[in-house]
């Protein structure tokens, strides 16, 4: 109990061995006592102690064990990650676990009907299949955490699209591969015009569902091979082993796309796209970051080619 509220990392390192120590005297003189009570031996023995010390004990090393939880190693009890939770559901069947194979373990050896080896194969049977179970289920759940964190950092929460690092990665890794296969590679660079006038009139929600339908739209044109993602705010890029011609088409189809989206009776905010290409000639070994240049300046060009020519035909 001194230890409890420590500061010090040397006082909370002894505030956890003493906890532990306590743990362990206590559920050593409880299941004692438990299993005396419930005859697993046989005939009871008298521990020298009442049942209600017992509980007592065991209230007070559980405000201890809580009291501690709040920081130290116990602390993964009581979080709200993956780990906590695993070691939630893991602790009541590891802490039960050793219990039941020792009472029925008492009980094969007091039953003379079974042969001892017998009973005793079947007890470590079960330990061992007990035991697997926890182990694949551990490892389950760290297989299932690293494919989480490996995917939240590679991708667009909103979009589901690769965010920049990620599309960095995988368009770089394609690269490398167009380049060794002596293949074409082309960038695509995307920017949903007019974002900001419609997060301004319409308000953020709808410029959020623009931009998910953005991504809808670019995942029906290109292939599941292409690297597909957002780069910023409203941007989108698109890298894949395209020739010129190829990647021609493949914007003349996400063009036709957009006017049957837009075409659609229920729209009431059209989609507009500029377009950027750039595709790097075989053998010449462009860096991924001098292609994404390239795209954005030619996007950017598209985008005041059509400004301009909006406003020629504005003029009255």
């Amino acid at each position: 109990m001194l230890f409890l509220r420590a500061q010090s990392r040397a006082a909370v390192v002894a505030a956890d061995i003493s906890t532990c120590c306590l743990v362990f005297v206590v559920l050593m003189l409880a299941s004692e006592q438990i299993m005396d009570m419930s005859h697993v031996f046989g005939l009871a023995a008298d521990p020298g102690r009442s049942f209600q010390t017992t509980v007592c004990m065991l209230l007070l090393t559980g405000v201890t064990f809580f009291q501690r939880a709040r920081k130290g190693i116990f602390s993964i009890f009581v979080g709200r990650g993956t780990g906590s939770r695993v070691a939630r559901a893991l602790s009541p069947i590891l802490l039960l676990l050793p219990y039941l194979r020792e009472s029925g373990r008492a009980h094969f050896i007091g039953d003379s009907r079974m042969p001892p080896p017998y009973s005793t194969a079947i007890l470590a049977t079960l330990a061992v299949t007990a035991s697997t179970a926890l182990l694949l289920y551990l490892c389950w759940r760290m297989n299932s955490m690293e494919v989480e964190i490996h995917s939240l950092s590679l991708r667009d929460e909103l979009t589901g699209l690769c965010n920049l690092r990620g599309f960095r990665l995988l368009a770089e890794q394609a690269l490398r591969v167009a380049n060794r296969s002596s293949q074409s590679f082309s960038v695509l660079f995307v920017d949903l015009d007019d974002l900001k006038q419609i997060n301004d009139q319409f308000g953020h929600f709808t410029g959020s569902q623009c931009l998910v339908e953005a991504a809808d739209i670019l995942r029906s044109v290109f292939r599941e091979a292409d690297v597909l993602g957002r780069v910023g705010g409203d941007e989108f890029a698109v890298a894949g082993e395209f020739t010129e011609p190829g990647m021609f088409l493949a914007v003349g189809r996400l063009e036709e796309i957009v006017r049957q989206w837009n075409a659609k009776p229920d729209r009431t905010i059209p989609l507009s796209f500029s377009f950027g290409t750039v595709t790097s000639k075989t053998g010449s070994h462009e860096t991924l970051d001098a292609l994404l240049r390239n795209a954005d300046l030619a996007m950017y060009e598209h985008k005041r080619r059509k400004k301009s020519l909006a406003g020629e035909i504005g003029e009255p």
